[in-house]
């Protein structure tokens, strides 16, 4: 008897996406067998062009929860597995067949997907993404933006006895050229979102962790700063809320940025993780002791030695002190 390959759900969320998505459904053809979208207040022939290829769309009234609209996409979906890709991630040849190839593995319960970030200045950066997972009622995402459903496809994963697997092939972003992203008014839409999920919940670090990856990527140094400044007293003041960062792989990435915005060198580029050139000017420097003057420099020494008594492991503590130790040498040689 023969067993029928595994059915894949391409679920979408959309809105105004009518010049790209032509060259996004010929990328990924092959890459779906449903395709499920919610979209959330299109004005041009979005809907048109999705149900014209086949897909399933409901509408959805955005409110600002990126989580609830992915997890609208799902509740559309009839597959054996779910791909969750966006517009704006183009799977380059090859990539459907990898994927099919790694569905049918029966040890398989969720997949890694290599996605290609392409940068403004040519170069770019390459990460792998949880993007695809069998269909279970049980998973969800959670944050209401840079939704996240890691903790709940972990869960399943446990309880199936099922594994993480890579797929190999890659998916390339746009959604980083900036071109793109002002377009859209990414800026301040994320801020504005991140700002408000965070005063809802001061706790969750993962937000925190997205609102200074913004703060890098748009070189906004004052926001990197302060952001990182105020997570610093607060980890300070209650290390329980450190106790995750062992757990979870953007940990070791948020002290480093922590590191990075707590720098008290004036002409750190938060863009590149390192300093400006300068020319000229006064370095003469001021010795430093522990008090921050409340901007939370004092509070990140302090903070690294928690981490280390609560034995965090050593490159989430030695990696953010070797950045602040690297500034202070680039400064002393200036």
């Amino acid at each position: 008897m023969t067993t029928s390959p595994p059915r894949i759900s391409l679920c979408l969320i959309v809105r105004d996406e009518a010049d790209a998505l032509p060259r996004f459904l010929q990328a990924a053809q092959g890459c779906w067998d449903e395709l499920c979208a919610v979209d959330t207040g299109s004005t041009d022939q979005t809907v048109a062009l999705l149900e014209a290829a086949g897909a399933r769309v409901t509408h959805r009234p955005w409110d600002d929860d990126f989580s609830a609209a992915r997890n609208a996409s799902l509740d559309l979906a009839t597959s054996d597995w779910i791909l969750i890709l966006d517009p704006d991630e183009l799977p380059e040849p090859g990539f459907a067949s990898a994927l099919r190839a790694a569905v049918a593995d029966p040890q398989a319960g969720a997949l890694l997907l290599s996605l290609r970030n392409l940068l403004s200045d040519g170069h770019h950066r390459d990460c792998r993404l949880l993007r695809a997972f069998r269909r279970d009622a049980s998973v969800r995402f959670e944050h209401r933006i840079h939704e996240d459903a890691g903790r709940t496809v972990g869960a399943m994963l446990a309880r199936r006895g099922l594994h993480l697997r890579p797929v190999p092939g890659r998916v390339l972003h746009e959604g980083y050229l900036r071109a793109r992203a002002v377009g859209r008014d990414k800026r301040a839409r994320d801020r504005r979102i991140l700002t408000e999920a965070i005063a809802a919940d001061p706790t969750d670090l993962y937000l925190r962790f997205k609102l200074l990856e913004q703060a890098r990527f748009w070189s906004d140094g004052d926001l990197l700063r302060s952001t990182a400044a105020a997570t610093v007293q607060d980890l300070a003041v209650d290390s329980e809320l450190a106790a995750p960062l062992p757990k979870v792989p953007w940990g070791g990435e948020l002290l480093t940025l922590l590191a990075e915005g707590t720098s008290d060198d004036p002409d750190y580029a938060p863009s590149r993780g390192r300093r400006r050139g300068r020319r000229g000017g006064d370095d003469d420097d001021d010795d430093d002791d522990d008090d921050d003057g409340g901007d939370g420099r004092g509070a990140l020494p302090r903070l690294v030695d928690r981490l280390k008594q609560r034995q965090l492991g050593w490159v989430l503590w030695a990696v953010p002190a070797a950045l602040v130790l690297l500034a202070l040498l680039f400064k002393s040689l200036d």
